[in-house]
């Protein structure tokens, strides 16, 4: 995932600290897959239809245990707890500063602020922030604002070492944000075929 922050002209600035927090991957890897379908010698076996990932999404959170979410889920990408409202919020004007989520409706505040009230929510429900999001963003490592001596110029926490390991992390580049992210995706949860 790639993004960036501008100014109140739309000229590209560079990322804040702390910005690795902004963005992750949503409820689970199967919300990646549109359509598939499995072919066999130029034969169609078995197709799933447009939009399946959100209809497999719903049956998997509706038939996961508390303890299935938390033993198995990560497997396929859910956190140990469900997403909750927390991290919603809607900027209706635009914002001149890199602290805003964003223009408009956006799902990305994993951490709550008591001084936030964009949304008319108490600040103190505010403070817990979105669990669900926190574990996703604690999956990447954050390349960007490393300390001398902390992961080491050479050390194990280096991209190239981190793509070789699949272990997401998070970089900048000028003014771009830069996540790299991996996921294991069950085709069984798509073809019964497989199951």
């Amino acid at each position: 995932m790639v993004a960036g922050f501008s100014d109140a002209t739309n000229v590209p600035i560079a990322p804040v600290i702390r910005s690795s927090s902004l963005c992750s991957i949503k409820s689970n890897f199967l919300n990646l897959i549109h359509q598939a379908d499995i072919t066999v010698n130029g034969k169609s076996i078995e197709q799933c239809q447009p939009f399946i990932n959100m209809a497999r999404h719903f049956q998997l959170i509706s038939e996961m245990s508390e303890n299935d979410l938390k033993t198995l889920g990560h497997s396929v990408g859910f956190a140990p707890t469900l997403d909750n409202p927390r991290s919603a919020r809607c900027q209706p004007t635009y914002a001149s500063t890199a602290k805003a989520s964003g223009n408009g409706y956006s799902n990305n505040r994993t951490f709550g602020s008591t001084s936030d009230v964009q949304t008319g929510i108490p600040t103190t429900s505010l403070a817990f922030g979105n669990a669900a999001g926190q574990y996703k963003i604690g999956r990447y490592v954050d390349l960007s604002n490393y300390a001398s001596g902390i992961y080491g110029g050479t050390g194990l926490m280096l991209g190239s070492n981190l793509n070789t390991e699949f272990r997401p992390y998070y970089t900048t580049s000028g003014n771009l944000m830069i996540w790299h992210d991996y996921g294991v995706i069950k085709l069984n949860y798509f073809f019964e075929s497989l199951n």
